[in-house]
């Protein structure tokens, strides 16, 4: 009680001084910016984490889609085993499916140390062809936010893109170029 007491008079006693007043001014305010600086700061920092994650992963799901459409499209699952490791051994990769048009999964894996993660197993075949249509609609890969996880969904296009310099050998007349 007498320690109390003792401090109660003395911030009286102190507060009632003006250099005591501009210097608990001083300190609040410094204490009051430096909590907006270091908020402002760590919104930054993940907004900018988020940011490099959607890249690297529409990157990865671009690349999954790349690599995969032979052993889709031929239905070996043996040909999909190279790009589904490949995709499982970034540090960001949880799960990777392979999942066809008709919303059937045609393989999938699943990093061990994560063996709750739910919405690989969540999805109806609705909502997988939903989203099926949202992806052949955008023609790139789509972002979804989930509760604790962002999927990628990618499109597998079979069509061939090559350049106009590259026509050249593959038309059937070599002497004339193909528009």
């Amino acid at each position: 009680m007498q320690i109390s007491r003792f401090f109660k008079k003395y911030v009286e006693n102190r507060t009632k001084s003006f250099t005591t007043k501009i210097y608990l001014t001083l300190i609040c305010s410094i204490v009051i910016i430096s909590f907006a600086i270091t908020a402002s700061f760590i919104f930054y920092l993940k907004k900018t984490q988020t940011e490099i994650l959607i890249n690297k992963g529409e990157l990865l799901a671009e690349q999954l889609a790349e690599n995969s459409r032979i052993g889709i499209f031929a239905g070996n699952k043996e040909l999909l085993d190279a790009p589904l490791n490949s995709a499982m051994r970034q540090k960001e990769s949880l799960a990777v499916n392979i999942v066809d048009k008709s919303g059937k999964t045609l393989t999938g894996r699943q990093k061990t140390e994560f063996p709750s993660y739910p919405e690989s197993k969540s999805r109806s075949t609705e909502e997988i062809q939903k989203i099926m249509m949202l992806v052949d609609k955008s023609q790139k890969p789509v972002c979804l936010f989930n509760k604790n996880t962002i999927e990628f969904w990618a499109p597998v296009r079979y069509e061939m893109h090559f350049a106009p310099s590259e026509a050249l050998f593959l038309t059937d007349n070599p002497g004339q170029a193909a528009i």
